[in-house]
């Protein structure tokens, strides 16, 4: 395997250093380079071709769902690994349909790390066996693993900006798209998750700790 060039993108130092060690202990590598934040992260990805992004879902200016596209339109072969605290059925079959190569949990065993580093630089996608095992369940029974499942990619990623307070002119500009188109998907995405208002999302998104 040739000599990788690693982006790390995460908010937390410790977490960052004991990354590094792992990957400088386990693989050959050519350049690490480190954000903690959204901003740093679109400039590092725009100037700096590399190997493996390895990515939490939020970092210090809010989360990074809807900058996976962005990403992937300036390094379409990037591979992206999102490595997060949040739940993986939550987020795991989501991410990885969005373009994501793979979905680990920071409570992962190293020897997992490892492997999933090894899979996803291989051009595999990498699940968890817990995750493979709740998604074949699914499949048998039909039924969703939770009820942000019914969300399309764009409800759920406005769902998570309006749960981090934001307004919809912000996630208009952010987004690139219509006050309105905002205010259809704000609605929508209420309808199916059954909420009267940003309350009842916010205690449902806390009951699943999708925040």
């Amino acid at each position: 395997m040739k000599n990788l060039n690693i982006l790390i993108a995460e908010d937390h130092v410790i977490v960052r250093n004991g990354l590094k060690l792992t990957l400088q202990n386990n693989f050959s590598i050519s350049s690490i380079k480190e954000v903690d934040n959204l901003q740093e992260l679109l400039v590092m990805v725009r100037m700096h071709p590399a190997d493996l992004l390895i990515l939490d879902v939020f970092l210090t200016d809010g989360n990074s769902v809807p900058l996976l596209n962005v990403i992937k339109s300036h390094q379409p072969q990037l591979k992206v690994l999102y490595f997060t605290m949040l739940p993986e059925t939550i987020y795991g079959k989501r991410l990885i349909s969005m373009g994501a190569s793979g979905f680990l949990n920071k409570q992962s065993r190293i020897e997992e790390i490892i492997t999933a580093f090894n899979d996803v630089l291989a051009g595999k996608i990498y699940l968890s066996p817990t995750l493979t095992r709740r998604l074949a369940e699914e499949s048998l029974t039909k039924e969703p693993l939770n009820p942000f499942e019914h969300l399309s990619h764009r409800e759920f990623e406005i769902m998570l900006m309006l749960l981090e307070g934001k307004q919809m002119k912000e996630i208009s500009a952010e987004l690139g798209v219509q006050v309105s188109t905002v205010a259809t998907y704000k609605t929508r995405l209420f309808e199916k998750l059954n909420a009267q208002s940003l309350l009842d999302v916010s205690k449902l998104a806390t009951a699943y700790n999708v925040i």
